[in-house]
This record gives structure tokens, C-alpha cells and sequence, in this order.
């Protein structure tokens, strides 16, 4: 599948993205929650055995965290990893 290669071959990997704001992205695209549970149906579907990265800003409750994750688990998807950054110094 042409959108899961970049233009080097590399897999792209699937990142789920939470603003500060509380908006949402998969892999750059906007989406509502409910939105993100269909898109993430499509990703188990399409692309099984990846994993799923869930980065979110420092100053999203961790519940909300666990509840993105949560979505991405019950799409089927096993492998779910989060993206973390050195603080700025």
C-alpha cells in the first residue's frame, strides 16, 4: 500500500498525535474521536502486525492518554507504544 511506504521504501509509522488543545491527529490528520475509531478499525485491518505510537503533550490529563490508547487496543491492535521527548532544558 502506497500510503503506509514512504518515498524511500520505509514504512511510515502509525502516530496518533494529542495536542495541548485536546485535538486529535493520526498521522497528521485532524480527526474527532469518533472519527479516530474508525480510521484506527482501518489501520487493524490494513496493517496488523505494526505498531500504533501515541504521542500527546505534556499538559493532556493522563486520562485521556489511557483513553486513546484504550481506543487503539480495542480496534485490535496490539503493538501500542508511546512517543516520549527529553525535557527542554
Amino acid at each position: 500500500n502506497d500510503k503506509t511506504r514512504d518515498m524511500n521504501g520505509m514504512t511510515v509509522p502509525v502516530v496518533i498525535s494529542v495536542t495541548r488543545g485536546g485535538a486529535v491527529f493520526l498521522n497528521e490528520k485532524s480527526l474527532s474521536r469518533d472519527e479516530l475509531v474508525q480510521a484506527l478499525d482501518g489501520v487493524a485491518a490494513e496493517r496488523p502486525d505494526d505498531p500504533v505510537l501515541v504521542r500527546a503533550d505534556e499538559q493532556v490529563p493522563y486520562g485521556e492518554v489511557l483513553a486513546i490508547m484504550a481506543a487503539v487496543r480495542s480496534a485490535g491492535i496490539r503493538r501500542v507504544g508511546m512517543v516520549t521527548a527529553l525535557p527542554q532544558s
